[in-house]
C-alpha cells in the first residue's frame, strides 16, 4: 500500500501539520492544521487528492487554527475528529483567551472520537489512542501498517 506524507510547519508557534493520502484512493488527511495553508491547499490539489478527515490531536488554538479554512476551501464531505474531551476546549476558542485573544474556531467537528475509535482513510488503518495529560481529550494516531504515529503534544521538542 502506497502512501504520500508531507510535514508543513505552520503558525506563529511553528507547529507541524501532516497531510498524509492514500495514494491507492487519494483520499487525503490533514492532521493538526495549525494555521491556513495555501502550500496545504495546493499539494492536496497537485496530488488530485479529495480531503477525507481533519484529524486533531486536541483542540488547543494552535492545533485548530486551520481547520475553518480547509473546510470552507476543500469543502466536499471532509469530517473534522476530535475526541470527547476537548469538546469544551474547542468551543472556548482552543485556550487562545489564555494568551490574550479570542479565536473562533468554527463548526464543531462532526466525528467525534473515543479511545479505539476505528478511522479509515482509503485503506490506511487508523488506531486512536486517548493519550490524555496534555489536554483531556489528546489522542495519537497511530497507523500501523506505516509505523507511523502522530502524537501532536505529547512530545515537545527540547
Amino acid at each position: 500500500m502506497t502512501f504520500f506524507l508531507e510535514k508543513f510547519v505552520l503558525g506563529p508557534i511553528e507547529n507541524n501539520t501532516y497531510l498524509v493520502i492514500d495514494e491507492s484512493t487519494s483520499l487525503a488527511a490533514v492532521i493538526d492544521p495549525a494555521a491556513p495553508s495555501e502550500a496545504i491547499r495546493q499539494k492536496i490539489r497537485e496530488k488530485n487528492a479529495a480531503l477525507e478527515l481533519i484529524l486533531l490531536t486536541h483542540a488547543h488554538f494552535d492545533h485548530i487554527g486551520g481547520v475553518k479554512s480547509l473546510t470552507r476551501d476543500l469543502s466536499n464531505g471532509s469530517r473534522v475528529a476530535l475526541h470527547e474531551a476537548d469538546l469544551d476546549l474547542w468551543r472556548s476558542g482552543g485556550g487562545s483567551k489564555d494568551f490574550g485573544f479570542d479565536f473562533e474556531p468554527g463548526e464543531e467537528p462532526d466525528l467525534i472520537l473515543t479511545d479505539e475509535t476505528p478511522l479509515l482513510l482509503g485503506n490506511i488503518h487508523i488506531d486512536v489512542l486517548h493519550t490524555p495529560g496534555h489536554t483531556h481529550g489528546h489522542v495519537t494516531y497511530y497507523l500501523p501498517q506505516q509505523g507511523l504515529a502522530f502524537c501532536g503534544d505529547l512530545v515537545f521538542y527540547h
